[in-house]
Parts: C-alpha cells; structure tokens; sequence
C-alpha cells in the first residue's frame, strides 16, 4: 500500500506540474486577450454574448452526460464499453446542437437581441466537437496521461485566443467571442485523437454501461440544476438590468473568478484521478483534501485580496475607462471567490466516493437557495444585486462543503486549521496595501499599484514565514518536485485496462 500511494502521488505531482503548466501558460492567454480584446469591444457586446451562454453550456452539460467523469471514477473499462459511452454521446450531442439552433429565436425574443439567434448558430457547431472530445480526454485521464491532456488544452487555448484577437480587430464584434470556443475545441480535439490513439468500434451494449450510466445520470441532473443556478443572473438580471449592466456584471465576475477559479481547476482535475484510486480509504482521501487545501488557500487567497482593493485602478487602467464601473463589482466578488476556491475541491471527494446522488440533491438545493434573493432583487440596483448574489452563493457553497466534511467522516478543525493561517497572512498583506494606498493617495494609478503590490507582496511573505512557514515549505517542496518530475516523458495512452 505504501509503495502504490508513494507511485501515485508521485503520478499526481506529475499531474499537478503539467496542468499547472498548461494553466499558467492559458490564464497568461486568457488575461491578454481579454484585455486586448477588451480594447475593440465593449460592455454591449459582451452582454449580448453573454445571453448565448445559458442555452450553450446548458447543451455542453448534455455533451458530457457526466459519461467522461464516470468513466474515470470507475475501476475498470474495456473497449465494447468505451464504444458504447462514444456512440451515446454522439447522439446527444447531435441532438443538443439540433436543439440549440431550435432555440435561437425564442432566447433571441426574451433579450430583445435578434443577433443571439445567429451567434448560437456557432455554438450549435462547437457543441458537436466537443462530443466527440468527451471519450478521447476521458482516457487520457484515466492513465493519468494529463501530460497530453495539458498540452491539447493550450494549443487549443493559443489557438482560439489568436482567431479571436485577429477577428477583433478586424471589426467581427460579438462574432469574436463566439468563434473562439470553437475554434479551440477543433485544435484540441485533433491532438486528443492523435495521443489518445483510440478509435471507438462498432460495438454498442447498454448492458456493460449500466454502472456507468447510472453515476452519470446523478451528475448530469446535478450539472443541469447547477447551471441553471449560475445563470440565474443573466436569466433573472439581464431584462431588467440590460446588456450593458449584464456586460459589466460578467466582466467582473470574470475577473474576480477566472484566476483563482483555473488555478483550482488544475488541482481538482489532477487530484480527482488519485482520489477515485483512494476511495476505499476515506483517511487517505481527507489527507490528500487537507493538501490540496494547503496549497490553494496559501496561493489564491493573497491573489484575491490583492485583486479586492486595486479593482479601482485595475480595472479603469488595464481594460479602458469604459469598465471602471466594474470596481466595486470585482471587490463583492473577490470576498466570494474566496471561498469558491476551495469548495469544489471537498465536492470533487464526493464524486470520488461514488456519492453523485449526493452531489444532485446539492444542486437542487442551491437552485431556491441562489435563485429566489436574485428574484427578489431583481429590480435593484447593480452593485445591490451583486452583494445578493455573493451572499446567496456563499450560503450555497458552505452547505455543499459541509456534506464533504459529513461523508468523509472527519471533522472540521483540521480543515480550518488549512485555510486559517493563509487568511491571516493575507488580510494582513491587505492592511500594508490599504495604508499604501492611503499614503500614496496622490500618486496616479500605475505607481500605487506597484507601490501596493510590493508592500503587500513583503508583508505576505514576512507573515506566512513567520505565522505558517511549515505550509509554505510544503508548497516549496512541490513545486520542486513538481519541476524536476515534469521533465519526465509521459507515454500516451494506447488502451484502456481490461474489463474483469
């Protein structure tokens, strides 16, 4: 046991080095484009492509049918059962395309925007990409292979990022926006086919399917009611609110989650293989959680409290004065993203352990819990509406953490004593960048801002060695290992395991 666990943690630093990687490079991506892009557009267009995105992910959710999670959480696989999962998805993800062109016009005539009918034309397209995409990474991840998985994700992201830059500034518009998902799941799909070296046959049982289908399931009524809340803003906020507001409400949820929010995700995705091989041992697994806390708290709380109280400048400065409105937004948010950092991680345990019935019945509490305070606010103003929103998603996100902690058994201090100490630090870096900011009231926005990011820098660092030096080592520890282990080839998946 102690050889296997010692094998696959090994595996999984791999696994956090070479996503890391690809995340880092893609969030770098992400923000220049945004913000380059951000420079051709404005709050209208991003509105408008917003109101595509609730009809779209809602497709995206089916694309998935949760068949590629399944399949990874499940001991073994063989080939009559890969097949199956494949043809199953193709279907579905011919029928949610079908459905999304369908739907064009009546999401066109709730905005009161015809433009949404035509730009969910191209979503209806990426859609069947990406179906094809679900089996190929899924057996990648299974072999724990993400060395491929990292690298088909930033070709797709670079790709993606440039057609949307060029289109931008040619004077697309909103078709910017909405050429880009595609155009990243095409390049990533071909290198996924490539390294995956796994072509489905003609086989098709359902029979051989039926765990599969049955976990699946759970996750896909749970990912359908959990995407209907998280666009409960746009659907509740955007008539009444309009494009522009909607525009800026995006805008600031972007940038409060988007880079905390890819950061976590590289954790969870890399972390989720190891705990699916670990969930007949639930100490192991609630060890492995209190890690990755470690490692996500001590790393993306200073980000989010830094991002709190430079929103002001930041944002006016880096995206042009056109979004300056968004500060206020983006302080609301960063308090939340806080939290929404470390929370999937405790539910990524419960989709390990097999608990995706668990995992549905949260979603369809959330969707009372999250969408009647935004139906009750929905003629108040912006930033009202924001702190409903922030609140409600709080409330959300601490119940789902507390059925973690209830099915792993273990208690709450030990996950306390993870994030307590990266919080201290942090809101102790967030006083140094407050006096700075007082004291160079005069100064204009760039010189405060490297004056409030040096000052918070130090006194982050001084703090966390002095108050909780044991984790920051840990941290040093792996991302040396991680660096030295992610030189190592990774060999592509040739075949799944054999069934029993």
């Amino acid at each position: 046991m102690s050889n296997h666990s010692d094998s696959l943690a090994s595996r999984t630093v791999r696994n956090v080095a070479w996503l890391g990687s690809s995340q880092a490079v893609r969030q770098v991506t992400a923000i220049l484009t945004t913000i380059l892009v951000a420079r051709f557009l404005g709050p209208t267009e991003y509105g408008i492509f917003a109101m595509t995105l609730f009809v779209n992910e809602l497709a995206q959710i089916f694309i998935d049918f949760g068949i590629g999670t399944a399949l990874v959480q499940r001991k073994t696989v063989d080939q009559r059962m890969l097949s199956t999962c494949f043809w199953i998805n193709l279907v579905i993800g011919s029928v949610a395309a079908g459905v999304v062109i369908a739907s064009g016009p009546f999401v066109a005539a709730y905005f009161k925007q015809p433009m949404v009918a035509h730009l969910l034309l191209v979503s209806a397209l990426n859609l069947a990409v990406a179906a094809v995409a679900v089996l190929p990474q899924a057996i990648l991840a299974r072999n724990l292979a993400f060395r491929d998985v990292a690298i088909g994700a930033t070709i797709g992201s670079l790709s993606g990022a440039a057609a949307t830059l060029v289109m931008a500034a040619a004077g697309f518009g909103v078709w910017s926006l909405a050429f880009q998902p595609l155009i990243g799941t095409s390049v990533n799909l071909i290198y996924l086919l490539w390294r995956s070296r796994w072509r489905p046959t003609l086989e098709f049982d359902l029979g051989s399917i039926s765990g599969v289908l049955r976990f699946s399931g759970h996750m896909l009524a749970g990912n359908v009611v959990g995407h209907f809340t998280r666009n409960l803003p746009h659907l509740l906020l955007g008539p009444s609110l309009g494009a522009a507001s909607l525009g800026l409400l995006g805008m600031a949820m972007t940038v409060a989650f988007t880079p905390v929010a890819q950061f976590t995700s590289v954790v969870v995705r890399a972390t989720f293989p190891a705990f699916a091989k670990l969930q007949e041992s639930k100490q192991h697994m609630y060890q492995a959680l209190l890690r990755s806390l470690e490692v996500v708290s001590l790393i993306t709380f200073p980000v989010l409290v830094g991002l709190a109280l430079m929103a002001s400048d930041l944002m006016p400065a880096v995206f042009g004065p056109q979004w300056a409105g968004t500060a206020p937004l983006v302080s609301i948010f960063c308090v939340l993203s806080m939290l929404q950092c470390i929370t999937p991680l405790s539910i990524s345990t419960l989709i390990a352990l097999g608990r995706s019935d668990i995992g549905m019945k949260l979603a369809f509490a959330s969707l009372p819990l999250v969408g009647i305070p935004l139906w009750l606010a929905r003629d108040a103003s912006l930033t009202v509406a924001a702190v409903v929103l922030a609140t409600a998603t709080a409330a959300n996100l601490l119940l789902g953490f507390w059925f973690a902690v209830k099915n792993l058994g273990c208690g709450w201090s030990g996950l306390l004593r993870q994030v307590s100490k990266p919080l201290g630090c942090s809101l102790l870096m967030g006083l140094a960048m407050a006096a700075t900011a007082w004291a160079s009231a005069a100064a204009t926005p760039l010189p405060r801002m490297l004056a409030m990011g040096a000052a918070g820098t130090g006194v982050y660092l001084v703090a966390t060695w002095c108050l909780n030096r044991q984790a920051l080592q840990n941290v040093l520890t792996l991302l040396r290992n991680a660096l030295g282990q992610g030189r190592g080839a990774t060999p592509a998946a040739t075949a799944p395991e054999p069934g029993p």
